[in-house]
Parts: C-alpha cells; structure tokens; sequence
C-alpha cells in the first residue's frame, strides 16, 4: 500500500455510503509499510530493534545500569563502615545526644581550643543535632593532659558520681587505664520511645548525682529506672538512651603527627557519636583512620563521616530499623 492506495482509501471515505476514517487509512499504511512480501508471497515483519541498538541511540540504559551498580557498590560499603563503627547494643537503641550539647575544651591553647570548639559546633549543625547556645552548662567535656589517667583519678575522687555505673565499675577502670590517644566515655539518661514519663529509680538518682546522706536506703524502688507506659514491640523500643553528658580525653604524650583540623574533626565524631575507637573502617573514606595507622587518614571530616551523624540524627531512635534507616539515607547522600 504506497502513497497511490493511500489516495484511494482517501478517495473511498468521501463516497457516501462507505464509512472509513483517515486513522484507519493511516494505519493501513503503517501496518503496510512494517511488513514485507518475500519471493514466495508469505509477509514477513520487520525485525525489531535489538537492545544494543536501542542502547546505541539513546544510551540511557547505560547509563541507568552503570549508576544502579555504583549505588549498590556504595550501599555495600556503607553496611559494612556502620557495622564497624557503631555502638550497638543488641537490646538498646543507639546513643546520641537529645538534650542541647554545650561544649567545652580545656588543657589545650586557647586558640587551638576555640578552633575544636568551632568544628564541634558546625559538625552539630550539620548533622542537625541540639546544639546549646552560648551561655550553657557544659556536658561535653574535651580534656587534653600529659598525665590523663592521673587527671581522671583525682577527678573521680572528687565527684564520685561522675560516671555511669549501670554496667559496673569495670568499664571506669578500663576507660580510665585506656592507653588510647583519644579515649571517650558517655553518661546515659533515660527516655521513653511514647514520650511519656520516666519513673526514677536508684540509677537515676546516681547520674543525677543525688547522694543520700548518711547512707541510708533510697525511698524510690531500686533498680533502672522504666517508662510508665509502652513495652518492646517488633518495631520499637519503649525506652530509648541518649547522652546525658560525655568526656573526651586526649593524651598528650600519644598524639601522633596531625594537624589542628584533622585532631578537631575526630573528636567532633567522637563527641557526638558513640562509635568503636579502635573499628576498621576498611574503605570507607573517615577521620576515625586518624589512628588506624594502615591508610592515609583524610584531612578532616569526609562526606562519609557527615553522612553517618547525619542519618544518627535524622533517624528515628525508637525505631528498631534504625541502623537499616541510617544505611539508606547515607547512600542518598553520598550517591545520589
């Protein structure tokens, strides 16, 4: 059917009594035009166009499977950097600070310390973490001392409920022996998933450094302290701990060669994170290499290090997918 029998069917829809529309006639033609009469009279189709020659014209489906691999390349990378640097208890949520941090650096010149503070500060504002304004009582403490363990003893002796004992003393006496370059340690308060109140018992009392003179019995019931409604569910937890104040100490004597940034940057990870001093973060691109001593360690906080405080705030605490919740929206910020 050539342009001629075009003109004909054409032709045919202006008789009176023969109904046929010019779609049709196009269509005829079309149809007309993707089939082909071979040497025996049988019609034959065209060959439709082959993936690599569609890929050749466009070069979109390329280009979509190249990026789905990187995504997934990242996302692997990302699993495996969160579950070597986060803290995580197997039936707790992940800590962070919930209350406003109010920073304060002490032992170090006075511009090296404003210059710690400053990266505190903006690391907190990044990763949407409360930050305290300018006049606040101080609940992030950085420390440097050429005798830290020293300076942790006589500060122990003299505010006997510095530290959060849930666990036992064994983890004081570990984190005050630490032989690390930049150890940390963090104090937990108690907080309910429902928002609801929290009934104290003699762990609370202790963080809030409440002595009962004379030794005697506390009037509270011993033990943790609960939520007054909610339990555990498949999806959530009912109580949730945050950082109710934390202590980073730099040993003097073990600081490797570094630079003012690279030393700032650290301890704003680790001041407002509660991540394995000593993990591997294999690949993945972080400030916590600072120590690892097998890769160059980066000049400061890299994409990945913002990201992984980023999603630790971002995310919903109480939620028991959270940690899947941080891995997915690391990946929409590195690879998006």
């Amino acid at each position: 059917m050539g342009d001629s029998a075009l003109t004909r069917c054409l032709a045919a829809r202006r008789r009176p009594r023969v109904a046929i529309s010019v779609a049709l006639c196009f269509l005829a033609l079309a149809a007309f035009q993707l089939a082909a009469a071979d040497q025996n009279g049988q019609i034959k189709q065209a060959a439709p166009a082959t993936p690599q020659q569609s890929v050749a014209k466009t070069g979109l489906p390329s280009i979509t499977i190249e990026a789905s691999r990187e995504r997934e390349a990242v996302r692997r990378r990302v699993d495996k950097f969160v579950a070597s640097v986060i803290v995580r208890p197997s039936d707790e949520t992940l800590m962070r600070w919930d209350t406003p941090i109010c920073p304060l650096v002490a032992g170090l010149p006075k511009a090296w310390g404003e210059f710690i503070l400053r990266h505190i500060s903006q690391a907190a504002v990044d990763a949407r973490a409360p930050l305290a304004g300018a006049k606040c009582r101080p609940n992030l403490y950085v420390v440097a001392s050429a005798v830290p363990e020293q300076l942790l003893e006589t500060w122990w002796k003299r505010e006997p409920w510095m530290y959060d004992r849930r666990h036992g003393i064994g983890p004081v006496v570990s984190f005050i022996e630490s032989t690390r370059p930049i150890r940390a340690w963090y104090n937990s308060a108690l907080g309910c998933g429902s928002r609801a109140p929290v009934i104290p018992g003699a762990t609370a009392l202790a963080i809030a450094g409440v002595v009962i003179v004379g030794g005697g019995a506390s009037q509270f019931a011993p033990g943790a302290p609960t939520c007054t409604d909610g339990i555990d569910t498949h999806l959530s937890y009912a109580d949730v701990r945050s950082i109710s104040s934390a202590l980073v100490v730099i040993d003097l004597h073990r600081l490797q060669k570094m630079t003012i940034r690279q030393l700032a940057d650290y301890v704003a990870l680790v001041g407002l994170a509660d991540v394995r001093l000593d993990a591997d973060p294999g690949t993945a691109p972080s400030i916590l290499r600072l120590f690892a001593g097998r890769m160059t360690p980066p000049p400061g906080l890299t994409p990945w290090d913002q990201a992984l405080l980023y999603s630790l705030y971002r995310t919903r605490q109480a939620d028991k997918q959270q940690v899947q919740d941080m891995e997915s929206t690391m990946v929409s910020r590195i690879a998006p």
